[in-house]
């Protein structure tokens, strides 16, 4: 998939000293675990409640692509309320775990 390609492309042109980090884009985080456990990187949940309705509002705006990628009878809200669960989190790959760390001490 096209995802992969350019996250692998990103991570071979810059520099190791670069602290990079991924997050699944909706729907494709709601379908699989595969593409980030299998990149070499590590999965962190990162809560996103406060966020979800701009997120939501945000997709929608993309009202040809909707239907294709969420299913006609089903709303993004229904969704991707679903893919976050209870916790309404997201997932964010990132490198080692210590580097991780530091990183999401930065988005506290």
């Amino acid at each position: 998939p096209d995802h992969v390609l350019v996250r692998d492309a990103a991570r071979d042109a810059l520099p190791r000293t670069v602290f990079t980090a991924f997050y699944e884009d909706m729907p494709y985080g709601a379908r699989s675990d595969a593409a980030g456990a299998t990149s070499g990187l590590g999965r962190n949940l990162v809560a996103v409640g406060a966020q979800l309705a701009a997120k939501c509002a945000a997709i929608d705006c993309y009202a040809s692509q909707v239907p294709d990628l969420f299913g006609a009878a089903r709303s993004v809200q229904t969704t991707v309320a679903e893919w976050a669960g209870s916790e309404q989190v997201e997932r964010l790959w990132t490198p080692s775990a210590v580097a991780r760390s530091r990183w999401l001490d930065r988005l506290a």
